[in-house]
């Protein structure tokens, strides 16, 4: 089943209390050497503005996503 923008389960609300489905962690190279920043998404998709807002995509070493099991 493909579930994107439109379809009622794509985005759907949560539960007050219950964490976002994913964690991506995203390490830049920087002056100051490797910093990571953490985002707590619910889909995946949301992971791509987050990054395009952020610095330098050529800055990125690697991105880490998880499931997030709070």
């Amino acid at each position: 089943m493909t579930v994107g923008p439109g379809h009622p389960l794509y985005n759907m609300r949560r539960k007050p209390g219950t964490p976002p489905r994913w964690r991506a962690t995203v390490w830049y190279q920087t002056e100051f050497g490797l910093i990571d920043v953490v985002h707590d998404i619910e889909e995946l998709d949301m992971l791509q503005d987050l990054v395009e807002r952020g610095p330098d995509f050529y800055t990125i070493d690697r991105i880490e996503i998880v499931i997030n099991r709070k």
